[in-house]
């Protein structure tokens, strides 16, 4: 069963709540009857739709099987120790439209297959390790309403392709090694767009007169670390 090879993959007899993964139960019922755990459609089809397993000390790589889930569309795995890469597989989750694995120890850059995620809603891949450029094809998530990929080490210009992104609210890219001008991509605000954070401090390789914070990025030496309201 593809939740138990979750338990097994990331060191579930360690986690802080096991949440009857172990159990002849059904895998519906592998949940604290709230927010965490595994959660089923309502069709008596035992078809996972989200697992939430975040704060709750995995570790180790996330199983490729991931990509077999589906129908899921809720997948929350922050807050933990997951380390190595994100799993590409994860691309094959077409409904998907809730991933976050922010605050996790990932080392790897973003997979360009992200951009075939077209439900996704909401992408936290914050506070991790992440290398590399953003893809151009997150540009490709028209539905996206939250991009988070700040506390990284993201190199590189922000793709322009960025700019197909109608439909954002909040997009965090500060605290990395990224440039250019987001002018062209991101301002003037148009739609629904509530909160940009970049890494625009003055003499920064980031121009943004649109974002509503500009920061200093702490691998850029600067003796005055932090964000300011722009």
């Amino acid at each position: 069963m593809l939740s138990l090879s979750f338990f097994f993959a990331m060191d579930g007899q360690n986690w802080w709540f096991k949440y009857n993964f172990l159990s002849s139960s059904s895998v519906c019922d592998w949940n604290d009857n709230a927010t965490a755990g595994s959660f089923c459609l309502d069709d008596g089809t035992a078809t996972v739709r989200e697992l939430s397993l975040y704060e709750n000390n995995l570790r180790y790589r996330i199983p490729t099987e991931i990509g077999h889930l589906s129908n899921l569309k809720v997948l929350y795995l922050d807050g933990n120790a997951i380390s190595g890469s994100l799993p590409v597989a994860a691309s094959l989750l077409s409904g998907l439209e809730v991933l976050t694995i922010d605050f996790n120890l990932l080392t790897s850059t973003i997979p360009s297959q992200y951009g075939q995620l077209g439900a996704l809603q909401i992408l936290r891949l914050n506070d991790n390790r992440l290398t590399g450029s953003i893809p151009s094809e997150i540009g490709q998530l028209e539905v996206l309403q939250e991009l988070s990929l700040q506390n990284n080490e993201l190199s590189s210009t922000v793709p322009s392709e960025l700019a197909n992104l109608k439909n954002w609210e909040f997009i965090y890219l500060e605290n990395n090694s990224l440039r250019g001008n987001l002018d062209p991509v991101f301002c003037p605000f148009d739609g629904p767009n509530i909160d940009l954070w970049a890494d625009c401090g003055f003499g920064l390789e980031i121009t943004c007169s649109c974002c509503t914070f500009c920061c200093y990025p702490l691998v850029s030496g600067n003796p005055n670390l932090g964000c300011y309201e722009n």
